[in-house]
């Protein structure tokens, strides 16, 4: 499998429109800190707040890009059934897949942060230990959560042999559910039960809160429930729809 994955990574890192979006991110956030930046009085507090509100943006896209490049055109190219048919198993196929998906989203949020890092750099930002683990904390919970976004959006994908649905489930995930959750608990009397803290991103952002506040074992905690249940469950429910499938070979 291990084979599998390199020769896969290779394979994407060459493709165009992933680091096209990437690209667009970037110019993005550096348009969005350069808007009022000499009104700003405090420029470290300025840059904390652009980047905590412009880097879900970028997360969004980075896991557009990574679910555009690994999935995106599986069931098109001869490559699944190339590999099947050398005797790969359909669960490890699965697997490799979502090896890609933890990679090439921690490489392209590598060079994110060393792109932010470099913004700093450029915009004279100076950021001490606390502000510095708060934006550690928002990176570390923004990649988590492209990469568990994407994992529930391939099981559409898989589902429907269709990039164009598991991109729409993807941005579906993203953006639809929490606003309707939200929507929910403010409508109705189910706010009583937060739903939005069982969902991703309000579980991450609890997670968040507690490593800022120092609470490191209710961080964890909520972590593991997210990684098991959105993760763990994503792959299984891939892997018993990818079983089933017929294929052309």
């Amino acid at each position: 499998m291990r084979k599998v994955i390199s020769a896969d990574l290779r394979r994407i890192i060459v493709k165009v429109v992933p680091w096209v979006l990437i690209a667009g991110a970037y110019i993005f956030l550096y348009v969005t800190l350069r808007m009022d930046l000499a009104k700003a009085l405090d420029i470290n507090f300025y840059f904390l707040n652009k980047m905590s509100d412009s880097f879900p943006t970028v997360s969004l896209i980075v896991g557009f890009a990574s679910l555009l490049g690994i999935y995106g055109d599986e069931f098109k190219s001869m490559v699944m059934i190339g590999v099947i048919g050398r005797g790969i198993s359909r669960e490890k196929f699965v697997l490799s897949k979502f090896f890609d998906l933890v990679l090439l989203s921690a490489v392209m949020y590598a060079l994110s942060i060393l792109y932010v890092i470099f913004l700093g750099f450029v915009f004279g930002v100076r950021l001490v230990g606390p502000e510095l683990t708060y934006l550690v904390c928002h990176f570390l919970f923004q990649y988590l959560d492209a990469v568990v976004y994407v994992c529930v959006a391939a099981v559409f994908y898989f589902l429907s042999e269709s990039a164009a649905i598991g991109l729409f489930a993807y941005l579906a995930f993203n953006l639809i559910v929490p606003v309707t959750l939200a929507f929910i608990n403010l409508m109705t009397r189910l706010s009583k039960y937060h739903l939005d803290r069982y969902y991703v991103s309000g579980l991450l952002s609890r997670a968040s809160s507690s490593f800022i506040m120092g609470d490191m074992g209710e961080g964890f905690l909520y972590l593991f429930l997210i990684l098991t249940v959105y993760m763990a469950g994503s792959i299984a429910v891939t892997m018993l729809i990818f079983r089933k499938k017929e294929l052309n070979f």
